[in-house]
């Protein structure tokens, strides 16, 4: 294996902001995973994912509509940072993705909840700043915004139960 990415790996075990690191944006999977280029070096990419929220699948009702928000505020090339927070169970490297000049970082992960386009996780949102997302999501949901335009929008993972292939 690269010896960066051995060393990209071990950074995504630590939860701390001290070792945040700079990247370019390659692609916008959907509403909850970027491709970024450590350091602008396209040859390593890593695919992160964005920590304590999950957006709809592309599949499902607002699943585009959060993919087509994330690319709006970070399309590929843009500059952004990642404050690692550890792998999920599936192996994927989870973070803050983070944007803006320096002291006016912004991080897309709450925004994109206040959006109105992911759920947070209070299963795997143990951060203080989780609670400050859930009141983003609380209110969210009362002005409609997003995938709150729905009656009843399903969280991500039961709309997966019930779609997944026989």
């Amino acid at each position: 294996m690269h010896r960066a990415s051995l060393l990209l790996m071990w950074l995504c075990l630590l939860p701390c902001p001290a070792f945040a690191w700079q990247g370019l944006v390659l692609d916008v999977h959907d509403g909850d995973t970027v491709t970024v280029a450590p350091g602008g070096d396209a040859a390593t990419p890593l695919a992160i994912r964005l920590y304590g929220v999950d957006a709809p699948e592309l599949e499902q009702p607002g699943g585009v509509a959060a993919r087509s928000w994330l690319a709006g505020q970070v399309p590929a090339g843009a500059e952004v940072e990642v404050v690692p927070y550890g792998v999920d169970r599936y192996g994927r490297a989870l973070g803050l993705l983070q944007c803006g000049p320096a002291g006016q970082r912004r991080t897309l992960n709450g925004d994109l909840v206040a959006a109105g386009h992911a759920w947070v996780e209070p299963r795997y949102c143990r951060a203080k700043f989780c609670r400050q997302w859930a009141r983003l999501e609380t209110r969210a949901r009362q002005e409609r915004r997003g995938l709150w335009r729905d009656e009843r929008p399903l969280r991500p993972s039961a709309w997966r139960k019930l779609h997944k292939a026989p």
